[in-house]
């Protein structure tokens, strides 16, 4: 049986959300998160888990919705199938920007976003179960000395791009359209003419947050990051990403704010 098949067949036992509430808190991810609620959604006939979590409990980053997977011990509810990596989706209860319900239209593309990544993570895992072991040791938030970095760089960049098309594809038929674009004075919407354009700007603004991201983590050893990325992105990024491939991920901001100049500038030259 496959992962997504355990998965299927653990979310189809009765009462679900309120025998898994036990197993969660035993292993320490309700306080860890700040859950204070599960339930069982479903999203085009796929069932998931979802958490509530409290909005102000360590949360540095602000978002509508995260997927997140943990080793739980589902013996007590499937007998015999022990230790699994258990994904579910995670939202925080009273987002600033969304006040409607769980599965409210505001965050309905970020939650099929999410809930594409328990999909494909399901998947991945069974054909690769040595993901576990290098989540644990090679993770950016899990890695410390800098002799690791090129692997770990590795790792986060290979994530990114098995994990992140499919779920932007989801996102954007779940009605995401807009892109924000930060400017001087603060930030304008940038709407995407097809889903491959969504994809694209999306994926290019991921690979750079996480080449930051190691800056960030890494700041005596600045000059590797840079070197290090630069090389991964073209040997790795390419196919995706496109020619002058780390030139395209680094300055994704400033491409994106040139084409919306340059539609304004269209907009205004047809009503003029």
């Amino acid at each position: 049986m496959t992962n997504r098949q355990t998965y299927e067949r653990i979310l189809a036992e009765d009462r679900i959300a309120e025998r898994l509430f036990p197993i969660m808190e035993e292993a320490g991810v309700l306080a860890q998160l700040g859950i204070i609620s599960i339930s069982k959604e479903e999203l085009d006939g796929f069932p998931f888990i979802a958490s509530v979590e409290r909005y102000d409990h360590k949360m540095p980053i602000p978002y509508m919705a995260r997927y997140i997977g943990c080793p739980l011990d589902l013996s007590p509810i499937s007998p015999g199938t022990g230790p699994f990596y258990f994904p579910f989706v995670s939202i925080p209860g009273k987002h600033p920007l969304v006040a409607d319900d769980l599965m409210g239209k505001k965050r309905k593309p970020l939650i099929a976003h999410e809930v594409r990544h328990v999909v494909d993570i399901l998947d991945y895992t069974w054909s690769h179960p040595e993901y576990y072991e290098d989540l644990a040791t090679l993770s950016l938030g899990i890695v410390s000395g800098a002799e690791n970095l090129e692997r770990s760089m590795r790792f986060e960049i290979d994530k990114i791009l098995r994990l992140e098309p499919n779920a932007l594809k989801a996102e954007y038929r779940a009605g995401a359209k807009t892109i924000l674009v930060p400017l001087f004075f603060g930030s304008s919407e940038y709407e995407c003419a097809t889903c491959e354009e969504f994809v694209w700007i999306q994926l290019c603004d991921d690979l750079r947050q996480i080449h930051n991201a190691y800056l960030a983590k890494f700041p005596a050893s600045k000059d590797e990051v840079k070197k290090t990325f630069e090389r991964l992105a073209v040997e790795m990024c390419g196919k995706a990403v496109g020619p002058d491939t780390y030139a395209r991920i680094m300055g994704i901001t400033k491409i994106v704010f040139g084409s919306l100049l340059s539609r304004r500038r269209a907009q205004r030259s047809r009503s003029a």
